[in-house]
């Protein structure tokens, strides 16, 4: 599994700390981020994911549709566990600023959020002024200042080795059956019970902005039959 991770995380930005290198809501030109740099990226984790289950002991071995059903229940968490891992491996960089991509962040000041959202404009959306995208801007930008106030102590984490065991419980909790008691998973499911809490403000967000614009890659991904990113 530490070399399915390893292999599929070759795809991932490394992370640096040149911030000329940084890109966000507070740069100019190419390194401006948009809500369509967001879009680019996500497509890019899902990508990625997608590869490391492929790749892993065991599920590699399953057929394609379980393989896929995995991947879709397994999508949201993933794509939170990937902002908070990302933000808190950057974490000191700038107090004022969530990095949820390797390297690209995102200004904590609800202007800033509301102006990043709006920026997904198109002619089939529903949003017709900034006040439109006010509740998910509130929903982001509480969700960062908890992530990054009250971390977990799992979030604390930096080799291949961590995150290849948190990827595989992300998994294992997405898969579990409806109605399975998550204390039979004993301490390893505590570890995830941070994450899950902040999965739902992830989806919330993200099926927010899905009534919108009208799209989005995790609504994509999640009534998906095959893998078509």
């Amino acid at each position: 599994m530490i070399k399915t991770v390893r292999t599929a995380f070759l795809g991932r930005e490394a992370v640096t700390m040149d911030l000329r290198k940084h890109r966000g809501t507070s740069e100019y030109g190419q390194n401006f981020t948009s809500f369509y740099s967001h879009i680019e990226s996500i497509t890019t984790e899902f990508k990625l994911f997608y590869k490391l289950l492929q790749n892993a002991p065991i599920i590699s071995s399953l057929n394609a549709p379980v393989l896929h059903q995995i991947f879709k229940n397994s999508a949201a968490l993933y794509i939170t566990f990937s902002h908070i891992l990302s933000a808190w491996r950057q974490r000191d960089v700038n107090e004022n600023r969530f990095y949820i991509y390797p390297n690209m962040y995102l200004d904590l000041q609800y202007e800033t959020i509301v102006n990043f959202l709006a920026s997904s404009y198109n002619p089939n959306s529903l949003a017709k002024t900034l006040s439109d995208y006010s509740f998910p801007a509130k929903e982001a930008l509480t969700t960062c200042v908890k992530i990054l106030n009250k971390p977990c102590p799992c979030f604390d984490i930096f080799s291949d080795v961590d995150v290849a065991i948190v990827i595989l419980l992300v998994v294992i909790q997405s898969s579990l059956s409806a109605g399975k008691d998550p204390s039979a998973w004993g301490d390893l499911v505590f570890l995830l019970s941070e994450l899950q809490f902040y999965k739902i403000s992830t989806t919330k967000i993200m099926r927010t902005m899905y009534l919108i614009t009208g799209s989005s890659v995790l609504h994509k991904v999640e009534t998906s039959d095959s893998f078509v990113l």
